[in-house]
């Protein structure tokens, strides 16, 4: 008796070796299912970035600990920095054409994120996410509180932020917090980043990379060796990028969290959050007291 598969017929003396090997494939299959299996990834290794520009903000930024970096439709980078011990900080911003602005701000600001029209800061001290003018970078209203919320982040229709003893919170535009997943330790330096149905995010006290789903089940968990990981994002293929300021390189992860690499950057010491600019494919990478840097992402 003969057996056909992919195009191989296989003599009955081979079929205890067959059965075996369809049952450790299925078996392979089966614990993949609902993990990292169903997303495609690129080779990492051709991913390349390459220095463009600095954004210069001025040479007076000694005190400064960029902790949030994101990018507004009209190309305007927005900055967040943090003093949590002195629960104050600053904001920042820098034009398409190089014009910055700058208000200081009373609540530390941590995480950034730009939302239906709104942009967001998260602010742990006080236990809320604002609401602040573009125009003038001064918070004016209060759009969630009740936790110490950290890193912040939307994927255009919800927002997400990861909070110190708490764990994920999934928010509508309304700032109502809707669903939770309670997580077993954060510390205060946690990042997160929201794109279409998946949540990436770091701790700085945890070795490794998460990604989770809207459901909550993760989805795979990327383990480092002596990286520490702070600010994460990815680009339109789901390559994920994470800031690792003890070495001052940038991470760059397979979209399946299967692999990953370091890449050193030139005019970065010690990146500590990122953005991604997918209309012209380019990092912006904030230093921890450094004017954020601009890197093109080439893909061969």
């Amino acid at each position: 008796m003969a057996v056909y598969i992919s195009g191989n017929i296989i003599d009955s003396t081979q079929s205890n070796h067959l059965r075996h090997y369809i049952h450790s494939r299925l078996k392979m299959a089966s614990q993949a299912q609902g993990t990292n299996a169903q997303i495609p990834t690129i080779n990492i290794d051709k991913v390349k970035l390459a220095y463009v520009k600095k954004l210069k903000l001025g040479s007076r930024l000694k005190e400064v600990n960029f902790t949030g970096i994101c990018q507004l439709p009209d190309k305007t980078v927005v900055l967040s920095s943090c003093d949590m011990a002195n629960n104050q900080g600053k904001l920042y911003s820098i034009e398409s054409d190089g014009t910055t602005l700058s208000s200081k701000c009373e609540k530390a600001p941590f995480g950034i994120t730009f939302f239906n029209e709104e942009l967001l800061v998260s602010c742990p001290k006080t236990q809320e996410i604002g609401m602040v003018d573009i125009d003038d970078l001064e918070m004016y209203e209060t759009f969630a509180k009740g936790y110490e919320f950290r890193g912040v982040s939307t994927n255009g229709t919800d927002i997400v932020s990861i909070s110190k003893g708490k764990g994920i919170s999934f928010m509508n535009k309304s700032g109502y917090i809707y669903k939770e997943f309670p997580l077993k330790s954060t510390n205060g330096k946690s990042f997160i980043h929201f794109d279409k149905e998946y949540i990436y995010y770091t701790d700085k006290q945890g070795p490794w990379i998460k990604c989770m789903n809207t459901i909550g089940k993760r989805v795979w968990l990327c383990e480092l060796i002596d990286e520490v990981p702070y600010g994460v994002c990815t680009d339109m293929y789901g390559n994920v990028f994470v800031a690792d300021r003890e070495n001052g390189d940038i991470l760059i992860v397979a979209a399946d969290g299967s692999k990953y690499r370091s890449q050193s950057v030139d005019e970065v010491d010690e990146p500590t959050a990122l953005c991604f600019d997918k209309e012209n494919c380019q990092l912006i990478v904030a230093d921890k007291s450094r004017s954020p840097c601009i890197y093109q992402v080439i893909y061969r």
